[in-house]
């Protein structure tokens, strides 16, 4: 038999909305390497390098990034060595 549909309480809503919600840890970097499946890694302000992957709305639009760019990238909370290329400055 089939079951029938998960209903979700409007408390569980409300605690899944913060669940992805990160504070905002983003810093500026430059690209120094670029790396297959829209991967690059970036040179950030302390030194720190950082493998990034490009976020949907750059990747969608079709924005190049190449070796130099100056870029803002939103850093994983669960891995600071990842993150996301948000922004092309």
């Amino acid at each position: 038999m089939r079951r029938p549909a998960r209903v979700l309480s409007k408390r569980t809503c409300e605690r899944s909305e913060h669940v992805g919600e990160s504070k905002d840890r983003t810093a500026e970097g430059i690209v120094r390497e670029l790396l297959p499946h829209q991967l690059v890694r970036v040179e950030l302000e302390g030194r720190h390098i950082v493998t990034a992957h490009l976020a949907s709305p750059v990747g969608r639009n079709y924005v190049r990034v190449i070796v130099g760019d100056r870029v803002l990238v939103q850093l994983s909370a669960n891995d600071p060595s990842r993150g996301r290329v948000v922004e092309k400055l």
